[in-house]
């Protein structure tokens, strides 16, 4: 979630009157947007490449009950930066390799008295193993599929996530104003590219991706 303390508080209540609409006690997300809009916080670099991986054994989840607090689940390569980032408080730690992401949710789902509610999960983002093995764990569980329903709740943007967009913005033609008087004939792609990379790193980007492909470069993401 994006924003002030008044900005999460409106996207917390928002999330909470969809899952009353839809009898739901909790969700269990695991998709990069939607752990991010839980969690309040981007996983970087290799990190961010399991969350949109099905099949990864290094996935992360964010347990959302409706009435209790919310976890984290994360392994231990990602455990400090979480507590770091989130302004979720409790982390639960797995072992990736040696035990299963959804074998962990199924216990803390159990944990929390929820193992025969309703409760919400992304079937665009669990692959069906995975899907099979948490119905496995909690046979009462009533496994709902809550894609639809947090793409809406995420639809409507605070006054501070609008503020924090435009501002990433700005940030991007502030580079580019700086960054293309400099490029001369002979110049490659690549070296432009760094060279925005740089500008919006040092100006304060938190994380930077993108393809520069001009006229002469035929095939996207070719270099």
């Amino acid at each position: 979630m994006i924003g002030t303390t008044r900005s999460v508080t409106a996207n917390i209540d928002r999330l909470n009157s969809y899952m009353d609409r839809n009898g739901l006690a909790a969700v269990a997300v695991r998709t990069g947007v939607n752990f991010t809009y839980l969690a309040g916080m981007a996983m970087p670099g290799t990190l961010s490449r399991h969350m949109d991986i099905a099949s990864t054994v290094r996935g992360f989840m964010v347990l959302w009950p409706r009435s209790k607090e919310p976890i984290v689940i994360v392994d231990a390569f990602a455990q400090k930066l979480v507590q770091r980032e989130s302004w979720i408080e409790r982390v639960e730690v797995y072992q990736a390799y040696e035990e299963s992401l959804y074998g962990r949710v199924a216990q803390l789902i159990k944990e929390v008295g929820l193992a025969d509610a309703k409760i919400g999960f992304e079937w665009d983002g669990l692959a069906a193993a995975h899907w099979d093995e948490i119905h496995a764990a909690l046979p009462k569980l009533d496994m709902f599929d809550c894609s639809r329903m947090l793409d809406e709740v995420r639809w409507l943007k605070t006054e501070a996530e609008i503020e924090q967009q435009r501002q990433a913005a700005d940030l991007l033609d502030e580079a580019l104003a700086e960054v293309f008087p400099t490029i001369r004939p002979g110049d490659t792609e690549r070296t432009v590219h760094a060279r925005m990379i740089a500008a919006l790193t040092q100006k304060g980007a938190g994380f930077v991706h993108g393809i520069l492909n001009s006229s002469s470069n035929h095939v996207m993401y070719e270099e």
